[in-house]
């Protein structure tokens, strides 16, 4: 598993995993140039990274997880928000995940263990720093869709206190803080 951890300017986090990914293209693609889609995503996660202070309702998070050369490996970053304007209960919503350029390039076996990371560093949020009972990931495409159908069922067999399911292109989980002994901390 890979640990969830919020990415700003001013702990330096967003330039590393910058230049981790920027070689990880030089490396696979031969080029430095970044697929079309990055520079833009980077760029607006780069703005809310860097705000000072961080703002506790929303931010930029990545998973963390520990290369083979035993340097840190950051292999996807995610929007997080929780409490919207308007809304009756504080919901934590997880958005437009973006995974490292490796994964264009490379076996994807790993993604399974990605999408787990999220979700379970999500239900960490709920029941620490962003307090909620409900969860909602997007999930960006089928692939992403096929692994929270998955998930649904493991997750109602492990913690049959939760409420999960998929609707559309959203993974839902309710009742989070209701907790017991063994529970995702």
């Amino acid at each position: 598993m890979y640990q969830l951890k919020r990415a700003t300017c001013i702990n330096g986090s967003f330039a590393q995993i910058s230049e981790q990914w920027l070689a990880q293209i030089a490396e696979y693609n031969g080029t430095s140039e970044p697929e079309d889609y990055l520079p833009v995503m980077m760029s607006h996660a780069q703005q809310i990274a860097g705000e000072s202070p961080p703002d506790r309702k929303y931010g930029i998070f990545y998973l963390e997880g520990v290369g083979e050369d035993g340097r840190p490996s950051y292999e996807g970053l995610i929007h997080v928000n929780h409490k919207l304007p308007n809304t009756s209960a504080a919901t934590l919503r997880m958005v437009w995940n973006l995974l490292a350029p490796k994964y264009d390039y490379i076996d994807t076996s790993a993604i399974g263990s990605i999408m787990a990371s999220y979700v379970v560093g999500g239900i960490r949020l709920c029941r620490t720093d962003m307090r909620s009972a409900s969860l909602q990931v997007y999930l960006h495409n089928g692939t992403d869709r096929q692994y929270a159908l998955g998930a649904v069922g493991l997750l109602k067999e492990l913690h049959p206190e939760l409420d999960v399911n998929v609707r559309g292109m959203w993974l839902h989980i309710n009742n989070i803080n209701v907790q017991r002994a063994g529970d995702i901390r």
